[in-house]
Formats: C-alpha cells, structure tokens, sequence
C-alpha cells in the first residue's frame, strides 16, 4: 500500500488555526466520518479527513447546528448516525424475524410438495434430507434473531446509561460553578476589607504625621520667641551698659575739668607737673574708655549679625517645616481622593474632608509670638 499523507491533531489544529479543544471534540463527535490510522497509540488523520473538517468549519460559519452537520455529512458521504432505538422498535424487528421464520418453516412443506412433484425419480429420501435441513437451521436463525435483539437491548441501556452520566456531569458542573461563585464573592469581600484596613491605617498614619508636624512647628516658634526676647534683653543690657560708661565717662570730664581749673589757679610749678601729670593720667583713662566703648560698640555689633543670622536660619527652617507640611497635606488629600474612589466614598464627603483640611492648615500659619500670620505672607514664606 502507498504511504499516504497522515496529520496528527497538533498539526490540524495549525492547519485549521482553531482552538485545540475545538478541533479535539470534532474528532471524537465525528468520528465516524473521519479516516485515520493508528501510530502506536496516537492517531494519524489522513487528507480526506482534513477537508471533512474543513467542510465542518465552514457550516459551522455558516451557523449551522450539530445535527445539521452531522445530516449533511450522512448525505454527503453516506453515513448515518447511530439513532436511539426504543423497546417498540425492538419487538416490532424480533416479530418480523419471528414472522419471518415462520414463513419459512411453512414454505418447507410446499417445497417439499414441489419437490416430490419435480423430483419423482429422486424419491421420498430427498425431500426427508431438505426438510432435515431446514429444519436443523432453524434454530440457528431464531438464535441469531434473539442475539440481534440483545444486542438492540444492550444498546438502548447504554444510551440511558451515558445520558444518566451526563445529567449527573450537568450538576457536578452546576455545583461547580455555585461553590466558585460564591468562593469569588468571599475572596473579593476579603480584598475590599483588607483594602479599606490598610486605607483607614494609612489615613491615621498621615493624620498623625500632621499632627507631629503642627507640634514641631509650635516648639519651634516658641524656640524662636525664646531666643529673640534673650537677644533683645541682651542688646538692653548692652545699651544700658553703653549709656552708664557715657555718663561715668561725662563726669570723669567734669571732674577733672574743674581739677584743672584749680590747678591752673596756682602757679607754682609743682602744681603744674601735677597738672601735666593729671592730663596724662585723664587721656589714658579717656583712651580706655574709648577703648572699652569700642569693644562694646563691636560686640553689639556682632550680637546683632548673630541675631539677624539666627532668625534667618529658623525663619528658613520655619519656611521649610511649612513646606513639608503642605507636601504632606496634598499627599494626604491625593490619598484620601484615591482611597474614596476605592471605598466608594462619596465626592462630597471627600470635598468636605479636604476643606476642613485647608481650615486646619490656615489655622496653623501664626508666628512664634501667636499672632496670625496674613495669607499673602504665608503663601510667600
């Protein structure tokens, strides 16, 4: 025999670029009309059974149903399906057979009459040898009628047997699906709760934050206030300070203004050494006191730059605290925008939330001193 082009069913299914199940229920459900060969214990479907597919996939197309196909396929290739046979049709075929094999037991004595008629140089004993026979074959054919019957039977309970097993696959599938179903429901419920925890303890996590912060931005403002009214009782005490070293230093003048108004009264020139002498003694404690001005003057000097450059550093630090805080808020509102659109809470209970959030921040814009700070100032710190 010639080797004949054979496919496997992974190559029809390329061949016919349909899904593999599809293809695989083709084959079991039109088995009959299909010509294959066996490969060890695969199946290897030869051309014509790849047009009979590809003629199924075209009715198929064409929206065609199952028993449509399988009656053009009967038609066409002069196949017919196995048809259910019922208890009726059984009896009606074993009493044909019956029938029949009662008529042929009455035709033997006819035969035997013509027979004996035509054949009356054969004699009696060949019309006793025909009837023998017919007779000995008699039983054989209402044997085989009765295992046709059987067989009709065992048909008909194996067709009830398949249909009880598919009812019971329908349910099993049914039962299937329901328990699915609802372990879907349970698993979706689990995820929503397991969601709106994690939101309720991200929401309290930024809420405290903000909270945190608020508390860092009061300490530092009271820190700030703190180191303000110390450098302001400094630079007091310093002018202060300055101020007595003046006077002292005014009446240091005069004193020895009106020593040397006395001296210069006397001309005796010891009186005039000691004059001299009190002049020097006056331009060095003058130059002193000019000194130690100086220094003071220097040293208030340098307060006030290291005053000024203390409140730029915590005003850039206060600037920064704010900045961080706003961060956090529009965070926590984009938050809790994205955690409403998961719970499904509403957008005007999340416009609420985000206005009493602005309320809370604009409450929090004061200076260290406690007074409110304008909303234009704030906006440029």
């Amino acid at each position: 025999m010639l080797d004949r082009k054979t496919y496997l069913t992974s190559e029809l299914v390329t061949l016919l670029e349909l899904p593999r199940s599809t293809v695989v229920d083709w084959l079991k459900n039109y088995s009959a009309y299909l010509e294959y060969e066996n490969c060890g214990k695969r199946k290897a479907y030869t051309e014509s059974a790849l047009n009979i597919l590809r003629e199924i996939s075209a009715w198929r197309n064409e929206g065609k149903s199952g028993v449509e196909i399988e009656n053009l396929l009967s038609a066409k290739y002069g196949l017919r399906p196995e048809v259910a046979s019922d208890p009726g049709t059984d009896n009606g075929k074993a009493a044909v057979s019956e029938k029949t094999a009662g008529e042929a037991g009455k035709v033997t004595p006819e035969t035997n009459a013509v027979s004996g008629e035509k054949g009356k140089t054969a004699g009696a004993s060949s019309a006793a040898l025909a009837v023998r026979a017919e007779a000995e074959l008699l039983p054989e054919k209402l044997a085989d009628i009765d295992k046709l019957a059987a067989c009709f039977r065992e048909i008909e309970e194996e067709r009830r047997r398949s249909s009880s097993k598919r009812w019971y696959i329908f349910i099993s599938l049914g039962v299937l699906a329901v328990i699915l179903l609802l372990a879907g429901y349970f698993a979706a419920y689990r995820f929503a709760a397991k969601l709106m925890e994690e939101n309720r303890a991200v929401r309290l996590q930024m809420e405290n934050a903000a909270t945190e912060q608020l508390v860092l931005q009061q300490k530092q403002g009271e820190t700030i206030a703190g180191m303000e009214a110390e450098l302001d009782k400094r630079n007091r005490d310093y002018e202060q300070h300055l101020s007595t070293l003046q006077a002292e230093l005014a009446e240091q003048r005069k004193a020895f203004a009106a020593e040397i108004k006395k001296l210069e009264a006397n001309a005796d020139t010891r009186e005039k050494a000691r004059v001299l002498m009190l002049r020097n003694e006056f331009a060095r404690i003058q130059k002193e006191k000019l000194a130690e001005l100086e220094k003071l003057s220097g040293e208030l000097a340098a307060s006030k730059r290291r005053e000024e450059e203390l409140r730029s550093s915590h005003r850039r630090e206060l600037e920064t605290l704010q900045n961080k805080l706003k961060n956090s808020e529009v965070e926590l509102s984009k938050l809790k925008s994205s955690t409403s659109e998961k719970s499904g809470v509403s957008p005007a209970e999340t416009a609420d939330q985000t206005t009493n959030q602005a309320s809370s921040a604009n409450g929090r814009n004061v200076t260290a001193s406690g007074n409110p700070v304008p909303e234009n100032e704030a906006a440029g710190k």
